[in-house]
């Protein structure tokens, strides 16, 4: 029998268990998809409409039901998330083809969650997203380095180009796999998270096993962009907060900020000199620093707007998501999004919709740097929408349903903390007061300020 009343449970199942089903439902955790294939294209079509009608309802009671009064850059970001159902509507009334619409609905579905994780930080804090992401990372990073470490067994099988939450191998670099799958930048969020606990002192045993879990699940990739920017940014999250934060002695951040800045400039240096390649000549283009995965994608922009037609409209308004394109000239595979995230806002949305992305990124940018600085938490969370933000130029960052939703969780956060009063409380040392007693001096500490 539990010990918890009622109102407990409630408390507990709203606060902590709700916030982190929801991650790893719209996130694809468990590759629930995936499975369902199995059974029919309309069995998962089902359950991926589930997930969408799940962000609807939670987007409806945040809407009705909240009384947080929230800053606009979340309210853009809404309304960008709102932009497939737009066209929907648009294309029903049209009577045109629908095909390549229902995969935006599921992509864009974690968008119309932002408001309820603003909400939920401005006045639960930061713990219970904090906990839903460290979560989601630990089982995504043990699902790549399963797959990683049996690729026969786990990941042999062909999977179909519609599998929005699979984890298999893409190619081999040398002899080993490079596993693919839902959550990577989430689980490089999750190592920023880590990151600034240990910063804070805050980092328990478990919590280094999540941090090696997301670290080596990041790894099995082999995404050389990503982990760059992982590891400036986290040099970043080391380094910035040295005047303003108290836990680990600043010599020791200054020490390890800069043998991870040195890092990245001997790999890059190496990389760029061709010894990695003749190191490892079976890495291919893995250990590289060229342009050869780039001219693809230029390759794919310059045909999707090569065949756009009404080209004001299709600049104001975009081409819409049932607009599909040859993914490479190489292969006959077509797809409805490009590879370079901003790039593919335009065209499918047009200037309307990347202007509705790039006014609430702006916003997160110009605004959420005082949370940042004024906060114990708000610099990762800030830093993970930056991270967001860079990876975006070139992958398809804001049309993938994991990066979405880890995207809107950085924005949530940073916008929950402007609307709460620890966004608009300076942390710093407090004020030592010496107030004399007779013969001797106390020392005592003053409230923040």
């Amino acid at each position: 029998m539990s010990s918890l009343t009622p109102s407990a449970d409630y408390s507990l199942f709203r606060d902590t268990l709700f916030p982190a089903g929801l991650v790893c439902l719209l996130g694809g955790a468990f590759g629930i998809h995936t499975y369902l294939l199995r059974y029919g294209e309309t069995v998962a079509g089902s359950y991926l409409a589930a997930v969408v009608g799940v962000s609807i309802v939670v987007a409806a009671r945040s809407l009705l039901y909240s009384r947080v009064a929230l800053r606009w850059p979340a309210w853009l970001l809404l309304m960008f998330g709102c932009l497939p159902f737009v066209w929907f509507v648009v294309v029903v009334i049209d009577r045109g083809s629908q095909q390549g619409i229902f995969s935006y609905l599921y992509k864009f579905a974690p968008y119309l969650t932002v408001l309820y994780w603003a909400s939920l930080v401005k006045t639960k804090g930061l713990g219970s997203v904090t906990f839903a992401v460290k979560l989601y990372a630990t089982i995504i990073g043990l699902r790549q380095i399963a797959v990683f470490m049996l690729p026969d067994t786990l990941g042999g099988v062909p999977l179909p180009n519609a599998v929005y939450d699979g984890t298999f191998i893409f190619a081999y670099v040398g002899s080993l796999p490079r596993v693919f799958g839902p959550g990577a930048m989430i689980m490089a969020l999750a190592v920023l998270l880590y990151l600034g606990d240990w910063s804070l002192r805050r980092l328990t045993v478990p919590g280094r096993a999540g941090m090696a879990v997301a670290v080596m699940g990041l790894a099995t990739t082999f995404t050389r962009g990503t982990l760059l920017v992982l590891a400036a940014t986290a040099t970043i999250s080391v380094f910035l907060p040295l005047r303003f934060r108290r836990g680990v002695p600043r010599t020791l951040k200054t020490a390890v900020a800069f043998v991870c800045l040195a890092a990245i400039v001997c790999i890059c240096g190496l990389a760029a000199s061709g010894y990695l390649r003749e190191a490892l000549p079976d890495a291919g283009e893995r250990v590289t620093i060229d342009t050869t995965t780039l001219d693809w994608r230029y390759d794919q922009v310059d045909r999707a707007f090569m065949r756009t037609e009404q080209w004001w409209q299709s600049w104001v308004f975009g081409v819409g998501p049932n607009t599909f394109v040859r993914n490479s000239s190489t292969e006959n595979l077509t797809v409805n999004e490009l590879h370079f995230s901003y790039i593919s806002v335009l065209w499918t949305f047009g200037a309307a919709g990347l202007a509705l992305l790039l006014a609430s990124l702006l916003g997160v940018a110009t605004y959420g740097w005082n949370v940042a600085r004024r906060t114990s938490a708000g610099l990762e969370w800030y830093l993970g929408a930056w991270m967001f933000m860079l990876v975006g130029v070139y992958t398809p960052t804001f049309a993938e349903a994991d990066s979405a939703l880890g995207l809107t969780l950085c924005v949530g956060a940073v916008v929950g903390l402007m609307a709460s009063d620890h966004g608009r409380t300076r942390l710093r040392v407090p004020v030592q007061h010496l107030a004399r007693n007779g013969s001797r001096l106390r020392l005592t500490a003053g409230a923040a300020r």
